[in-house]
């Protein structure tokens, strides 16, 4: 099975490659290295800021990512690094559990449909540390684990869920289905007999317990709690997309239908191909009812693990499409990628399936000179994946192309430095979320170099741990810039303060006193 998740090691050596690269990053990147930071001093108890105002729920992907970040130096590179290991790990522990659960045959099928995954959808999702990307591979293998414990398999309760909920809170339909599915196995299977589940199942409660503890502490002692605040904005009155917006949305990510599908999303903003509507429905229809119809033969035919596989994230599109219909804002395209991970489920579902059929008429094992042909095949196929030309856009890990926040940041920093070359702290404010990229670059270039950052407590949604007051040392405020103005140079406003030209923004620096603000 190690060849399906070949092309993940081969991207894994580019990785490491750029580990030595040190760029400064913006907007979300930028805000994953800041939290990563407050993560490895202890201090991060809720996850990813969303832009809705309150943070994704937990802070798993925070304290995955620190061990790797603190290793290569405070560099970027090591957040990727992380996302490289946790999928590595993942995709090959779902490899192994189809192996031991289903049988040699199925492994090698499950090692296709890995393959086939992701020469489809291309290698993004694999190296890059944004959170959305982060709970596909964690969702897999919850969806595999669900699938074993329906079958039996005790040692499958694992955490994925845990992770993805906390990670992006988008995660939630797809892993929801799974949760519950997994819950009545344990209890049907306690119900006819206890013996050998009441350890597996007290571990993972356990491990469950541990990754909610931090949310569940910082609601119980912070006023408003985040937990709190995700309630009661799920709480608001629902949208009103259709169904057929949201097919637009899930299509291409549900049925692979077209290539490179994450590539397209954060390089090329996610919009499909001329047509693409039509064949998304088509494609929509076959593959569900396919789906469905292999949940019941496999039922009929008592293969459980077969049947959860296809059945379970049925569930979890059903609930998806749901969600998705009832989110109150603009229905973005990467709000589906957690998507991802049912299509390759049902994929794999159908592809098992398709293997038991045969076996049920053919019950000789893979002949041993089989195997070393179909591990030379998927291994070329794995080097044609990985060097791909979507590689050239992320093989020197340029986080900052996903925005143009990095650009002119060096002038924002260079007037930082003349108005506090001593290293005095700096308060950052922000006119507007429009400048929370260029801010992000400035705040992590700073800490970088060990330099205390403070910012308004209207900001600590955005900047975690980071509010302060504005005396002592300088003050930086980041202005939204007319886009009809943009890379012009403002004047300075005074002797004592500069203004330097960004991306989007503009900032001006101030001496924090004295000031009424700041007394002598």
């Amino acid at each position: 099975m190690a060849a399906a998740v070949l092309p993940v090691v081969v991207v894994g050596v580019v990785v490491l490659g750029g580990i030595s690269q040190d760029p400064l990053v913006g907007a979300d990147y930028g805000l994953l290295e800041l939290g990563t930071r407050d993560a490895w001093r202890g201090d991060m108890l809720v996850g990813p800021y969303s832009r809705t105002r309150w943070n994704h729920l937990g802070p798993a992907v925070w304290y995955w990512f620190g061990p790797f970040y603190a290793a290569a130096g405070q560099r970027t590179g090591g957040l990727a690094l992380a996302a490289v290991t946790l999928n590595l790990v993942g995709l090959g522990w779902s490899m192994w559990a189809v192996a031991r659960t289903a049988g040699q045959a199925a492994g090698w099928a499950a090692a296709a449909v890995a393959l086939a995954f992701t020469a489809q959808t291309g290698t993004s999702w694999i190296d890059q540390p944004w959170n959305p990307l982060m709970v596909i591979v964690p969702l897999v293998v919850a969806g595999v684990g669900t699938a074993g414990v329906v079958a039996g398999r005790r040692w499958h309760l694992v955490a994925g869920a845990s992770f993805a909920i906390q990670t992006h809170v988008g995660a939630l339909p797809v892993a929801g289905p799974f949760v519950a599915i997994t819950a009545v196995a344990v209890v049907i299977h306690l119900v006819r007999s206890r013996q050998g589940w009441i350890r597996p199942g007290g571990i993972a409660a356990g491990a469950g317990a541990l990754l909610w503890s931090a949310p569940v502490y910082e609601q119980l002692t912070r006023e408003p709690g985040n937990l709190g605040l995700f309630v009661s904005y799920s709480r608001r009155p629902p949208g009103s997309h259709g169904l057929g917006d949201v097919f637009d949305v899930i299509g291409a990510h549900l049925t692979l239908v077209h290539s490179d599908l994450v590539h397209q999303l954060l390089i090329g903003g996610g919009v499909a191909p001329p047509g693409a509507e039509g064949s998304h429905l088509v494609a929509i229809i076959a593959l569900l009812t396919a789906a469905a119809v292999a949940t019941v033969a496999n039922v009929v035919g008592r293969r459980p693990f077969e049947a959860a596989l296809c059945g379970a994230p049925l569930l979890g599109v059903a609930a998806s499409t749901v969600s998705l219909m009832r989110l109150d804002g603009v229905l973005g395209r990467y709000l589906a990628l957690p998507v991802l991970a049912l299509g390759f489920l049902l994929y794999l579902g159908l592809a098992l399936t398709v293997v038991a059929v045969i076996r049920t008429g053919v019950r000789r094992p893979l002949p041993p000179a089989v195997a070393p042909i179909v591990a030379a095949g998927v291994s070329t196929l794995s080097l044609i994946v990985a060097s791909q030309e979507v590689r050239a856009d992320h093989a020197a890990f340029p986080f900052s192309r996903l925005g143009g926040e990095v650009e002119g940041a060096e002038g924002a920093m260079a007037a930082i430095d003349a108005a506090a070359p001593d290293g005095r702290p700096v308060h950052v404010i922000l006119s507007d979320r429009s400048t929370i990229g260029e801010a992000t670059v400035v705040v992590n270039r700073l800490e970088r170099a060990g330099t205390e950052v403070t910012v308004p407590p209207e900001w600590a949604f955005v900047f975690g741990e980071r509010v302060g007051p504005r005396c002592p040392g300088v003050i930086a405020t980041f202005h939204e810039l007319d886009p009809a103005k943009r890379r012009e140079q403002p004047a300075p406003t005074s002797e004592t303060r500069t203004t330097t030209a960004l991306a989007q923004a503009y900032v001006t620096v101030a001496d924090a006193g004295p000031t009424p603000d700041c007394p002598p």
